[in-house]
């Protein structure tokens, strides 16, 4: 490994195979990274999922999936060193590792780039340059801080937002989208972790109250989430107001998708980054966990909203079921409470025309 950092890169590498959300919050860093390297080239290493997340992000030279999951770890190494090592200078690149996984630092150290990452991260020692996650900050800043060895201040690194291209949008989810005049609320009713999922009867009173202002909801999220989605949907009477795309719809649809709505309501989920990404007002649902956590959302004029107990945040992530077996953080969490944060960004100018 060389001895030291390049000061002005030709190339940087960010190894971000973390969740879907962290991927995303990555581009912050990305964009960040552009102003102050323009002529540098960038280049991510994340999962295949990430790989398509990515696909609408600003000014990256390459996308490399790393299939962290396969059955032989050293060829999947080896495929990444073949994707990211044949055309670059180890002097002339710097590795920046987000993911701080014990994996993640044996990837980075067996394709040999100067690296900087946390000293959190396993086997930090592994790394040139080590910074501190500063717990206070958001995500987004979080991940940028890698940039701070390389001069770039951290006045920008707290600001530093995340972002994708929405320009484009596939003709058959743009269709489902015309005809209303109001405009649309994105309602993203899912998440992995249980008890980060705002119950079903919530979801059903707060859609009910966005449609009888006279707006219309189109529900999204993966595959995974179709029954919560479908239990939702046969909850309020048909309309061609209610849209349901849970299912329907890839990671690449999310940023064109949310351009075409006025705002987004979502649990503590990927969701939320997607939105910070297009800067799509978010009212954030937020029951095991909590913003300061540093995840809340970015775009403009967003919220996020929860209840006060003394038992949150839980976790990191928010368990699958309450460890208190109560689950009050999302059971007395009403849909007028949300509506009322709803309420005011519907009165925004809509997005698209």
């Amino acid at each position: 490994m060389a001895n030291q950092l390049p000061k002005n890169p030709s190339d940087i590498i960010w190894l971000s195979s973390g969740f879907i959300g962290d991927v995303i919050l990555t581009t912050a860093g990305t964009e960040l990274a552009a102003k102050r390297f323009p002529n540098a080239r960038q280049h991510v290493i994340t999962t295949p999922i990430g790989v398509k997340a990515l696909a609408h992000a600003r000014g990256l030279t390459s996308l490399i999936a790393f299939n962290k999951h396969s059955k032989s770890t050293l060829q999947a190494f080896k495929d990444v060193k073949t994707a990211v090592s044949h055309h670059l200078q180890p002097s002339e690149t710097v590795m920046l590792q987000v993911h701080r996984s014990f994996r993640s630092s044996l990837l980075a150290r067996y394709l040999a780039f100067p690296t900087i990452t946390y000293h959190e991260t396993n086997l930090a020692f592994l790394a040139q340059e080590k910074v501190t996650r500063v717990a206070v900050f958001h995500e987004a800043a979080r991940i940028s801080l890698l940039l701070e060895p390389l001069g770039i201040d951290r006045k920008d690194i707290q600001t530093a937002k995340p972002f994708l291209s929405s320009e484009t949008l596939r003709p058959d989810i743009g269709n489902l989208l015309d005809g209303n005049a109001k405009g649309w609320v994105a309602v993203a009713p899912g998440s992995v972790w249980g008890t980060k999922r705002w119950t079903t009867s919530g979801f059903v009173e707060l859609i009910k109250m966005i449609l009888a202002d006279g707006y219309g909801v189109v529900l999204v999220g993966s595959k995974a989430e179709e029954d919560v989605a479908a239990e939702i949907f046969k909850s309020i009477q048909p309309t061609d107001a209610l849209k349901n795309l849970v299912g329907a719809t890839v990671l690449e649809d999310l940023p064109g998708l949310f351009n075409r709505c006025k705002l987004l309501v979502s649990n503590d989920s990927s969701p939320i980054h997607f939105a910070s990404a297009v800067n799509l007002p978010t009212v954030a649902i937020f029951g095991a966990t909590i913003p300061e956590m540093g995840f809340g959302p970015l775009g403009e004029h967003s919220t996020s909203v929860g209840i006060s107990l003394q038992c949150r945040p839980c976790s990191d992530h928010g368990p699958m079921t309450c460890p208190l077996g109560h689950f009050r953080c999302m059971k007395d969490l009403l849909a007028a409470l949300v509506f009322a944060q709803v309420k005011p960004l519907l009165q925004i100018p809509t997005r698209y025309s």
